[in-house]
C-alpha cells in the first residue's frame, strides 16, 4: 500500500495546489481515509470501475472531483472475490 499511497498523495497534493495553493495533505491523511474503508467491500461493489482523465473544475458535495471534458481511459467490471466453482 505504501507505493500506492505515495503516488496518490502526490496526485492529491498537486490537484489541491493547482486549486488552492500550497497543500497540507499528507500520506498520513490518505492512509487514515483508506483505513476507514473496507477493501473487500470496495472490491465487491456492483458498480463498474472506470479510470478517467479530465480537468478538475470543482468538487462535488461528497468530495468527488467534477471534471471538464472527461475521457474514459480504462475500466473493468467489479471484482468477483467469490470462489470459482469447479
Amino acid at each position: 500500500m505504501s507505493a500506492d499511497a505515495t503516488a496518490v498523495t502526490a496526485i492529491v497534493r498537486a490537484v489541491e495546489a493547482s486549486l488552492y495553493g500550497p497543500s497540507t495533505f499528507s500520506q498520513a491523511d490518505l492512509e487514515g481515509e483508506w483505513s476507514e474503508l473496507d477493501k473487500q467491500t470496495r472490491l465487491r461493489s456492483d458498480d463498474p470501475k472506470f479510470l478517467v482523465q479530465g480537468t478538475v473544475i470543482a468538487w462535488g458535495g461528497e468530495g468527488e472531483p467534477l471534471l471538464e471534458k472527461p475521457r474514459v481511459v480504462g475500466g473493468f467490471p467489479s471484482a468477483d472475490l467469490s470462489p470459482t466453482p469447479r
